[in-house]
């Protein structure tokens, strides 16, 4: 190893292994996985049917034709999938569509491949002069044991959904820049550094949070979110103790109010 080699070395481990090196790394890996949730929800399969923790529709149901499912309907099959679980039903998309890229991806030639039949659970339709597919969804009223149909479009989330975290993820990126460079300049500042880190962690629970039923199927992202949500609290407490000025008993006995924050969020993570 050369001196220039060395010089770097030493360098990078002298800027990187700092108070203010570590939370500017924090801060890329949020930001990071900020552009990675909205990149993948933008990506993945939809059906226009919002559930959480039960196989049950919640708000209102668009299908495209057929029966309008209301709210505390219990959705029985999705395409050739049965439905018992939430879990069936988050991933029921990505299986459906993955089945009709086999047919439209098979080995045959193109003009065959265009004439593939499609299975009998899915058809294709013009919505607004668009060609899509859409799935037949088999779902149950409360205590009903009549089963009922309809059809709703395989696509992706809608603009309006996504619109509200692309306008929060802006806000937020623009305070998350004042906060690094408020750091960068005053790497020595305690209030703003956390600061700093009350963006990092605000920033991940925030877009994670917003987006929880979408990632809930990626462990990695739900792991992130689970991560900064269980901070926040914590952070944002540290924060005004230390902001606009240093509160007197933290002052005195900063051990005692560390341990009585930290302690119950800690408490979430033991087996």
């Amino acid at each position: 190893m050369n001196d220039l080699t060395r010089k770097a070395l030493s360098f990078l481990h002298a800027a990187l292994f700092t108070r203010r090196g570590l939370l500017i790394l924090a801060g890329i890996l949020a930001f990071s996985y900020a552009v990675v949730i909205l990149v993948y929800v933008q990506s993945i399969p939809d059906i226009g049917l919002r559930s959480a923790f039960r196989p049950t529709i919640m708000g209102q149901a668009k299908p495209f034709e057929g029966a309008r499912p209301e709210e505390g309907d219990e959705v029985t099959m999705v395409g050739d999938i049965e439905i018992k679980t939430w879990a069936d039903l988050l991933n029921a998309p990505f299986h459906l569509r993955d089945s009709l890229r086999g047919i439209s991806d098979t080995e045959l030639a193109p003009e065959l491949a265009e004439q593939a039949p499609l299975p009998a659970w899915a058809k294709k339709v013009s919505v607004e002069g668009t060609e899509a597919t859409a799935v037949r969804i088999a779902f149950r009223k409360p205590g009903a044991d009549v089963s009922l149909e309809c059809w709703c479009v395989l696509g992706k989330l809608p603009l309006q959904d996504l619109v509200p975290s692309i306008l929060w993820f802006i806000l937020e990126v623009m305070l998350f820049s004042v906060g690094a460079l408020v750091l960068w300049k005053r790497p020595t500042d305690t209030a703003a550094a956390q600061f700093f880190l009350l963006c990092i962690v605000t920033l991940g629970a925030f877009m994670g949070g917003y987006h929880w039923s979408h990632i809930a199927t990626q462990p990695s992202l739900l792991l992130v979110f689970m991560v900064c949500a269980v901070l926040l609290p914590v952070v944002s407490l540290h924060f005004y103790l230390l902001f606009p000025k240093k509160n007197a008993g933290w002052g005195r006995t900063r051990s005692s109010p560390w341990r009585s924050s930290t302690g119950p969020p800690s408490c979430f993570w033991l087996p």
